[in-house]
C-alpha cells in the first residue's frame, strides 16, 4: 500500500496495543538512523496521551482531514 502523506491537524483513528482511539496529528518526525529512514506521526490522544505512529500504520483511519484555506 502506497505511503499517506497527512497534514499535521488532521483527526485519525488508529490501533494501539489492541485497542482503538482517535486523535489529532500534531507533528510528523523523521528519524535517519545508518541507511534507514524512519517516518512517524505524533498523534494527541483527547486524554493528553502523545502515541507514536509509524506512518506506514495501516490501522489509521481518516477521521476529519485537515484543509487548507
Amino acid at each position: 500500500m502506497a505511503k499517506r502523506k497527512l497534514k499535521i491537524g488532521t483527526i485519525i483513528e488508529f490501533s494501539f496495543a489492541g485497542q482503538i482511539l482517535r486523535g489529532e496529528i500534531k507533528a510528523i518526525k523523521v528519524d535517519m538512523g545508518y541507511s534507514v529512514r524512519s517516518e512517524w506521526y505524533t498523534v494527541h490522544h483527547k486524554d493528553g496521551t502523545i502515541y507514536p505512529l509509524r506512518i506506514e500504520d495501516e490501522s489509521i483511519n481518516i477521521i476529519k482531514p485537515k484543509h487548507n484555506k
